[in-house]
């Protein structure tokens, strides 16, 4: 019985030499954790990353990540767009928000906030998400937008997931902001 115990209790150990815990998050959740400089959050194991040479570089901030869905749905790929910039005033969560909120009133062709509300951000910490309809320009579709923000010290990041107005449920892509942990 102890040869049984110790043979069972050294595969353990040699297996998990070998076995990488990603994996299993992979496996448990659908979800992959993505490591950046800055930052890491996890993204659905099915999304692609977006290339800079796919991408129309904004002129005031830095794309630091885009991923999307492999499959189309009503023409459009949903898609997470993470932007970076300075946080000279050193802005929370919060503030940063409420400030994009009138830029994006002020600056799309046209918005509509469907609902405001809260995420559950690591160590214990909160900030406001948004989910809007909107039109960025007229050659671009009207969709609908989940964005949050977040303050790590002396960078804001944005985090704008795109997704078709068939869904319902906004709060299913909530967890993938939440996952958002500054370095």
């Amino acid at each position: 019985m102890k040869k049984i115990f110790l043979s069972i209790l050294a595969f353990l150990l040699l297996s998990s030499c070998f076995w990488r815990w990603g994996d299993l998050f992979q496996w448990e959740t659908g979800l992959v954790w993505v490591e950046k400089d800055d930052f890491s959050l996890s993204l659905p194991v099915n999304w692609q990353e977006v290339f800079d040479h796919e991408l129309t570089t904004p002129s005031q901030w830095e794309i630091v990540l885009a991923y999307r869905a492999e499959q189309v749905r009503e023409g459009y790929y949903n898609n997470i767009v993470i932007l970076k910039n300075q946080n000279r005033l050193q802005e929370t969560d919060i503030a940063l928000m409420n400030n994009n909120i009138n830029t994006l009133k002020l600056s799309m062709q046209s918005f509509d906030i469907i609902t405001e509300d809260t995420l559950n951000f690591w160590r214990d910490s909160q900030g406001n998400v948004i989910v809007f309809k909107g039109q960025y320009g007229l050659q671009t579709p009207t969709l609908h937008y989940i964005q949050t923000a977040k303050s790590c010290g002396e960078e804001s990041f944005f985090l704008t997931i795109s997704i078709g107005s068939d869904l319902v449920d906004y709060t299913r892509y909530y967890p993938l902001l939440e996952s958002f942990r500054c370095k």
